[in-house]
């Protein structure tokens, strides 16, 4: 059995809440090299407005004013559906 093997089974053994904790710590290590990098966090960014903006040129999208949000984030908060 491998070192990762042995840890998944005995991660198995832990309640939930452990559990949640150990995968909340390892999700929490892969993020923090991009992080902690802010040419890897500029480069994400351009990534992801370069495709947001290729979907809305191609229609697959469609805007919505900050005034729609806004008013969705209100309505979701007071908790409506």
């Amino acid at each position: 059995m491998t070192d990762a093997q042995s840890i998944v089974t005995a991660a198995s053994q832990l309640s939930e809440q452990e559990r949640v904790l150990v995968v909340e710590a390892l999700l929490d290590s892969l993020e923090a090299p991009a992080v902690g990098d802010p040419a890897a966090v500029a480069d994400a960014w351009r990534q992801e407005v370069r495709r947001r903006s290729e979907e809305l040129g191609r229609g697959l999208v469609k805007p919505i004013s900050w005034t729609e949000v806004s008013a969705e984030g209100e309505r979701i908060l007071e908790g409506g559906n």
